[in-house]
């Protein structure tokens, strides 16, 4: 569910926006992004009032004020949770479209469902960043040593220009890249992972000079290598298009 019935204050009840992302009251599992108004304290603790989502409280709408949406600052190309549908929770409402019928929610994930994709005819496609600096990030979970992108834009063909966050395979198992190509060179740096478990991924492209990938929180080494990719605009997500 978006915001709905659930609160998000500080101390003195100025309410926060907030986003309740697939809350399950009766396992008491599910995921809160809040978005902080004002300045942190440089030291010591700040409290956060938690309200979870229950019929006595009002419902708030996504587009209002203290709505889901206004959770995420206007930064954010989009976010797609994958619980119970393609939808974009940001203002952008950058929903994204279906190829190959994969199931929303079908499989169990790290917070609640999650959406699972075949690595070959099934993916989605959403609206992209059209430059740098970007940052692409998921939560995944891969089955086996292979080479798929969980995150990537491309121009459409097989040798051109496209960026993103893959998965590839080599000799000492799988890895997470983050992968750049502009048609005559190719540059990516990779961490080794342990497949069938759940990980958090991170690709940041800095500049044309600048790439870093991040497993669980831990950098990579950063790739300098001079790329200045440009593809479209538009972003794949669960298969890879070209590499």
């Amino acid at each position: 569910m978006q915001c709905g019935q659930g609160r998000a204050t500080k101390t003195d009840d100025t309410e926060l926006a907030c986003d309740w992302i697939n809350f399950d009251n009766g396992a008491e599992t599910g995921l809160l992004r809040v978005k902080w108004s004002g300045t942190l304290a440089a030291s010591g603790t700040q409290t956060l009032r938690v309200y979870p989502p229950v019929e006595a409280n009002d419902s708030v709408a996504v587009g209002a004020l203290f709505g889901s949406r206004n959770t995420y600052d206007a930064y954010w190309q989009g976010y797609w949770p994958l619980a119970a549908d393609f939808n974009d929770r940001t203002s952008r409402v950058n929903h994204a479209s279906a190829t190959g019928s994969p199931t929303a929610g079908g499989i169990s994930g790290h917070f609640g469902n999650a959406t699972s994709f075949d690595g070959s005819t099934q993916y989605l496609k959403a609206i992209g960043p059209t430059s740098k600096p970007l940052t692409y990030m998921a939560w995944y979970y891969q089955d086996s040593n292979s080479s798929r992108a969980v995150l990537q834009q491309n121009d459409g063909t097989s040798s051109t220009d496209r960026w993103g966050l893959s998965t590839g395979a080599g000799g000492a198992g799988a890895r997470i890249e983050a992968r750049e190509s502009d048609g005559t060179a190719d540059a990516s740096n990779s961490l080794y992972v342990v497949t069938e478990v759940w990980r958090h991924a991170v690709a940041v492209f800095k500049n044309a000079t600048s790439r870093t990938s991040y497993l669980d929180s831990t950098p990579s080494t950063e790739n300098t290598t001079s790329i200045s990719a440009t593809p479209d605009n538009d972003i794949g997500i669960g298969v890879g298009l070209g590499w």
